[in-house]
């Protein structure tokens, strides 16, 4: 991918900015400017129609009988925009117009009715290019014009005698408004263009610098190390600069260091290999003491053995990583390792064999590109677990290849380090595991078969117990012992099968009588309920305080008793409706619960966190949706605390004996004490008196243990008082609970 400048993401970031801020300021101008015509054409209108209004009084009166509206609506026609002028009496008649074809007409529509009626001056808009303006004409007693004495008129009563309809056009607006538009438009793309230019040019002057250091970075790493950075700004980038010129001259001087002490043990290695030639040719000179040229053998053994020590253990190392390398790429585990940016930096040819591509081609790229798995972009991501201390991480998942192929895989993931014992990453080993899973299903498969060959062997014994034998006689013996076992076979099952159906009816006639006694009990308890608030509503002021106080008990109570009826109704409705299994989305029937419950939870402030991950479950809709009805509510209700906080999520657990993924509901409400946590889900168990906490049955917890109980699962709690309670519940995987669906 090609690598983008800094100052092209500068440039394009600034421009960006500019044009948002451009476009929001050309488009509040044009709105304000919209606003401000139409404010001004709307003044212009009622001042137009007020005054017609004013001046056409006379006329009204006299029903146009002098010919003296009309050079009114003439006058007025003069106005820039009018395009329409009538004047009306009380009836709606026509006395003028600036269409002689309309006097004499009668106007009856809703805008006329209203300007008759009304006080001051109204408008409406009835087309996208015509605003019209009407003003009622009003008369007071006290008003006495000289044409009334004159002509000895008499008004019978105050109010309207007529009224005045404008018509002004909007064409000239419009005009108006495009010419804005355009100067707008062409002010945004002059800002645009100035906005650009600016940020190109401020992006260049911030970059030059670090792209200058860049240039210097690359002629050192090729040998000039006479090459410096120029210092041209006095901020953060002159100071790296200033701080790369010192690592240079560092580099020099470190450099002519190992220059040096290279050149003095090369003159001392020629100047002892001199002596020790000469020692092997018998040349030394007499004058050298014996212990000179001893300790000079011994300086020069040690030089040479500390050089071999460092060479053998440069060898073992280079042999180390060669037998590593060797290794990697040999082992039949797919391995790759990836960095903290996603990167793989390493992979063996297993791994590029498994995915189907090239090992040149997979360095480099992002992990998630080439090996992708549902937990990619999630905060579930293994990279992400590890760079937050997980050790391990074992799981079996499918992962999809660049092809698209499907792979199941077998997989692990550790921490990997640098030399200094730093995470900068992950190493990661994936088995192809996809064949297993295939012979996994065939025994799946397989046992389904058996299980039919089973279920026809039955069969064929309970036809032998029942005597239908169609054998050969030789096989006489073995076929009576069989149909003995048969026979034997059968009673017991008709035993067991007489037992159930005997079962099954006592609880069918309980259901039944529940239900109905539960249904006959609430006629006479509405009853009650109704003559107490008669009583009390009729009957107040015949009863003292102490009467009027055992109605409102007796009400209470009637009511309290209705709740009761109601909740036990619905418990056995659990047992007596089967509604179909089907397979569902948790998550989904959660928020369906959560935007029921809203008004609850705005009223009382509730914060709730819901786990994105929640699953697919194969259950009852209806009742599984009431089991997380009951427990938010419940979390909601008992809770004291300002901001109440409720989670609601899954994690793994070992229920019993098996680890299957539970769903939690918690809360830091007010707690249970722990030796009620079996006594909370029986039938009208309340911890609290009265109306304390907003009241209740005590029903709601039992009905949820009835339902998880009906689907196969488990419902528990743990909690401790004054600082929570979280309550859980398991429901067995699709296919365990098959029978009651």
């Amino acid at each position: 991918m090609k690598r983008i400048s800094i100052r092209t993401k500068l440039t394009f970031l600034i421009s960006l900015t500019i044009i948002v801020v451009a476009v929001i300021l050309s488009g509040y101008f044009f709105m304000r400017s919209s606003m401000l015509l139409h404010d001004e054409l709307k003044k212009r209108g009622a001042s137009i129609a007020h005054n017609l209004a004013y001046t056409s009084k006379e006329g009204i009166l006299t029903k146009n009988l002098f010919e003296e509206l009309k050079p009114l609506v003439e006058a007025v026609m003069t106005e820039p925009d009018v395009v329409c002028v009538a004047i009306i009496d009380e009836t709606g008649n026509v006395l003028a117009h600036s269409n002689s074809k309309e006097a004499g007409k009668v106007f009856a529509d809703e805008f006329t009715k209203k300007t008759l009626s009304a006080k001051e001056v109204l408008y409406s808009k009835e087309t996208k290019e015509i605003i019209t303006f009407g003003a009622g004409v009003k008369v007071d007693e006290k008003e006495k014009t000289i044409l009334e004495k004159a002509e000895e008129l008499e008004i019978k009563k105050e109010g309207p005698i007529g009224a005045v309809i404008v018509k002004i056009s909007l064409k000239n607006l419009h005009l108006r408004m495009n010419d804005i538009f355009k100067i707008n438009l062409e002010i945004l793309l002059g800002l645009l263009i100035i906005g650009i230019i600016f940020a190109f040019l401020f992006s260049t002057q911030m970059t030059n610098p670090i792209r200058s250091l860049v240039e210097v970075s690359h002629a050192i790493s090729s040998g000039e190390l006479e090459k410096r950075a120029a210092v041209e700004t006095n901020d953060e980038i002159g100071e790296l600069s200033i701080s790369f010129n010192e690592m240079t001259e560092n580099l020099i001087k470190a450099q002519g260091e190992l220059k040096k002490l290279i050149y003095e043990l090369t003159t001392g290695l020629s100047e002892h290999f001199e002596v020790l030639n000469k020692a092997a040719s018998g040349d030394l000179s007499v004058k050298a003491p014996l212990t000179s040229e001893n300790e000079l053998v011994v300086k020069l053994g040690k030089v040479i053995n500390h050089t071999i020590e460092n060479l053998r253990l440069f060898v073992d190392e280079m042999t180390v990583r060669k037998e590593l390398d060797q290794l990697f790429n040999t082992t039949a585990s797919a391995i790759r390792v990836v960095d903290k940016e996603f990167n793989v930096i390493k992979a063996n040819e297993s791994f590029a064999k498994l995915i189907g591509s090239k090992k040149e081609d997979i360095i480099g790229v992002k992990c998630f590109d080439q090996f992708k798995t549902t937990l990619c972009h999630t905060e579930q991501c293994i990279l992400k677990r590890i760079l937050a201390g997980e050790q391990l991480i074992e799981t079996e998942m499918e992962k999809i290849t660049p092809e698209g192929r499907k792979i199941y895989c077998l997989f692990k993931a550790v921490p990997f380090h640098d030399a200094e014992g730093k995470i900068i990453g992950m190493m990661e080993d994936n088995r192809d595991i996809t064949d297993l899973k295939k012979l996994e299903t065939k025994i799946e498969d397989t046992a389904t078969e058996m299980s039919k060959s089973v279920s026809q062997h039955l069969e064929v014994l309970d036809k032998i117990s029942q005597g239908n034998l169609t054998t050969q006689a030789t096989e006489d013996s073995n076929i009576e012992l069989i149909a003995k076992l048969g026979k034997v076979i059968n009673r017991t099952g008709k035993l067991i099968n007489v037992r159930i159906a005997d079962l099954e009816a006592v609880n069918k006639e309980l259901e039944s009588f529940t239900y109905s006694a539960s249904h006959d009990l609430k006629e006479p308890l509405r009853g009650i309920e109704a003559f107490s608030q008669f009583l009390l509503e009729d009957y107040a002021d015949k009863l003292d305080d102490t009467g009027k106080d055992y109605l409102k008990r007796l009400s209470a109570s009637a009511v309290r008793m209705k709740s009761l009826i109601d909740d036990l109704l619905a418990l056995s409705r659990i047992s007596r409706v089967k509604n179909p299994y089907t397979t569902v989305d948790s998550g989904k029937l959660v928020k369906e619960v959560l935007k029921q419950l809203r008004p609850t939870i705005e009223e009382k402030n509730v914060r709730i966190e819901v786990d994105d991950e929640l699953p697919f479950i194969f259950c009852d809709e209806v009742k599984i949706k009431q089991v997380f009805y009951n427990f938010i509510l419940n979390a909601i209700k008992y809770n004291d605390k300002k901001c109440p906080e409720i989670e609601i999520g899954i994690e793994k657990k070992i229920v019993e004996g098996i680890s299957q993924g539970v769903f939690f509901v918690k809360d830091n409400g007010i707690g249970i004490e722990e030796k009620y946590f079996e006594e909370i889900f029986g039938i009208f168990k309340r911890l609290h008196r009265g109306n304390e906490y907003g009241g209740g049955t005590g029903a709601g917890l039992a009905i949820v243990k009835r339902v998880i109980t009906d689907h196969g699962g488990s419902v528990w709690v743990k909690s401790t008082p004054d600082k929570g309670s979280t309550f859980y519940f398991s429901l067995p995987r699709r296919g365990e609970k098959q029978d009651e669906s």
